[in-house]
C-alpha cells in the first residue's frame, strides 16, 4: 500500500512502465470512473477512457522481441514422431507394431 498512497511517483517512474505510474498518479487524484453494480453484477473501475492505453502505453511490450524465437524441439517429441512413423509403416503393411 506504500507504493500506492506514500512513495513518490518520480521513484515510482524510476521502476515501472509509464502506464502504471500514470494509473498511480490517476488513483492518487480520484481521475477515475466508477460504476455501481447492481442486480448481483459488479461493479467497474475505470482508469482510463478509449484509446487513452494505448496513446499512453504505445507499442511497448512486456517482453521485447528480441527474445522471442522460434522453440527448438525436444528430443522426445522427435522420438515420439518416428515411433509413430513406425506404427504407420507397419499399420499400411498389414503388420502388427510390437512396443
Amino acid at each position: 500500500m506504500i507504493i500506492l498512497w506514500a512513495l513518490p511517483l518520480e521513484e515510482i517512474a524510476q521502476h515501472a512502465p509509464d502506464i502504471v505510474t500514470e494509473s498511480i498518479r490517476r488513483v492518487r487524484s480520484g481521475e477515475l470512473s466508477i460504476e455501481a453494480g447492481f442486480d448481483g453484477e459488479y461493479g467497474t473501475v475505470k482508469l482510463f477512457g478509449e484509446g487513452e492505453r494505448e496513446h499512453i502505453q504505445g507499442q511497448s511490450t512486456f517482453v521485447p522481441a528480441q527474445s522471442i524465437g522460434p522453440r527448438k524441439a525436444r528430443k522426445k517429441t522427435v522420438i515420439k514422431t518416428k515411433k509413430k512413423q513406425k506404427i504407420r509403416d507397419h499399420a499400411a503393411a498389414g503388420r502388427r507394431y510390437r512396443f
